[in-house]
């Protein structure tokens, strides 16, 4: 999988551009982790990661194409720059190996 990062007036924007065959928003993880390495954000699947969690987690996964059900490029993930700020980390798997990784800047 390979992502983009980008800010996106008050939040980040992980901008997913490829994604391999079978992985499921069900099935597949985020983490992100503040500037010192200390846990903001623990392994949370996207399929949980929904406007109805945003006050919980302050992350929304956004699917483009609500009719298919695996993850496909254009797909995003929605992270309020206050609560995740410049300088953390974060990481997407599927419960086996790492999909990406990168730094919210």
């Amino acid at each position: 999988m390979t992502v983009a990062v980008n800010q996106a007036g008050a939040n980040w924007s992980i901008e997913i551009l490829t994604a391999p065959a079978g992985e499921f928003p069900t099935s597949t993880y985020l983490r992100i982790w503040d500037s010192l390495g200390s846990p903001s954000l623990a392994r949370t699947a996207f399929s949980n990661l929904t406007v109805a969690h945003w006050d919980v987690y302050r992350v929304v996964y956004r699917d483009a194409y609500p009719g298919v059900t695996e993850i496909r490029p254009s797909d995003s993930i929605l992270i309020d720059r206050a609560a995740y700020p410049s300088g953390c980390t974060f990481r997407i798997d599927n419960g086996t190996r790492d999909l990406a990784a990168g730094i919210l800047q």
